[in-house]
């Protein structure tokens, strides 16, 4: 644990930015923005970095909303922060979008953090690096910028996230979007119906194939189907017809198992209907979260220290989805920390009903605590070298054990 005199350095630094942090959560929060559109947010963001005096750089990896903001205090690890900022459709008024998943709390917290931590450049040395990573909810862009070797020199990531209970442990599903696309042939469906190919057709199909094949996938497999294109009018056979799906496993060597299952079952549709069928990935993939017992350890310290109870039953009250920064702890190791906003037990992500909590009294306090702790952890890793290759050391053997493992059950 960092010593005691920097526990009320970092306190009294929250007690200073509190305000700003509450002041982006605000603004995010009135500014909702889809996924790859964050073009007010982003540059917010942006702006907040450049007074702080971080180096920032626009576009980061060719992605027009995502950005990068550095604070090189010396020669150490480089620790980067995750901050998301993009928000979801349907859940503001008439439809519109709204902060349904507390993105603009994640900001907040992030760049609160990276307040706390310029103050205190005479505590640590190293490299802080703020990533701005857009469109998680709908594009999955960490997976872009992996790609684009953002991650490659970073010992270790940190983010947090607004929840109805508190882990260190978070499990993520790796998923993967597919859309399967049929095509036939047009005809008008009352007067000459023997001289089209029905795509909707071959697209039941698949929906029935899909649910007969269900009770041989084995546990931990999710997949769920929408229909995204079919056809214009009832008295036209459709040639053109299109579902998309989502496939999820507990890992990425599983799904890889079941996915080319699921696409015989769209070739088998297709061949019934007598259409073609062609498919394209309509999301980045996404990987299963990998957790450092080394990383938990030494957040855990700080998150008890504040008060704050860590559930211990935590896989029997979330319901599993999945999430970018699951790719990102296949490269890096990740410290990815969901705190219970404390509100009530109506508290759900992804409902109307977060919409009263993200930027609320709630989560403000939320800020507070979870500033401090992320500060601390990062003093802690700054400070102890050792422990940090040692993080390194432990996510190598597990991704080395976790491929053979995985090679096995294959």
């Amino acid at each position: 644990m960092i010593e005691y005199r920097q526990i009320k350095q970092i306190e009294k630094q929250v007690d200073k930015y509190i305000d700003k942090m509450k002041g982006i959560s605000d603004f995010l929060f009135k500014n909702p923005e889809l996924g790859g559109e964050e073009y007010i947010a982003s540059k917010y963001l942006i702006d907040i970095a450049d007074k702080m005096g971080f180096r920032t750089v626009e576009n980061y990896c060719g992605l027009d909303t995502a950005f990068m903001a550095e604070f090189q205090n010396g020669q150490g690890p480089v620790l980067a922060v995750v901050v998301e900022y993009d928000a979801l459709p349907g859940f503001g008024p008439d439809g519109s979008l709204a902060h349904a998943c507390g993105h603009n709390w994640i900001s907040a917290v992030g760049m609160g953090t990276a307040m706390i931590m310029s103050e205190m450049k005479d505590e640590f040395s190293g490299t802080l690096r703020l990533l701005g990573t857009p469109a998680m909810e709908n594009l999955g862009c960490k997976a872009e910028m992996i790609k684009a070797h953002a991650f490659d020199d970073v010992d270790v990531v940190i983010q947090s996230h607004l929840e109805h209970y508190t882990t260190v442990a978070c499990k993520f599903l790796a998923l993967d979007a597919i859309e399967f696309k049929f095509r036939g042939r047009a005809s008008h469906a009352s007067s000459s119906p023997e001289e089209g190919i029905n795509a909707l057709d071959a697209v039941q199909f698949m929906f029935i194939g899909v649910n007969a094949l269900r009770p041989y996938l084995g546990s931990g497999i999710k997949i769920h189907g929408v229909i995204s294109e079919g056809g214009e009018a009832p008295s036209v056979i459709p040639d053109i017809a299109a579902c998309k799906y989502y496939i999820r496993a507990d890992s990425r060597k599983q799904l890889e198992t079941i996915k080319p299952k699921i696409i015989r079952c769209a070739e088998g549709a297709a061949l019934m209907a007598g259409a073609e069928m062609t498919m394209s990935y309509v999301e980045n993939p996404h990987d299963d979260m990998l957790n450092l017992p080394l990383l938990q350890k030494t957040a855990e310290q700080y998150i008890v220290n504040e008060g704050i109870r860590i559930n211990e039953d935590y896989e029997s009250i979330a319901g599993f989805s999945s999430a970018d920064i699951g790719n990102v702890s296949h490269v890096c190791p990740t410290l990815y920390m969901e705190f219970d906003v404390e509100a009530n037990k109506d508290f759900r992500v992804h409902d109307k009903i977060a919409l009263n909590y993200v930027n609320s009294e709630y989560s403000l306090k939320k800020l507070k605590q979870v500033s401090k702790i992320m500060a601390e952890v990062l003093m802690e890793l700054y400070n102890n070298q050792e422990l940090v290759e040692d993080i390194k050391k432990e996510h190598g053997k597990m991704m080395r054990e976790k491929a053979v493992c995985e090679s096995k059950m294959i």
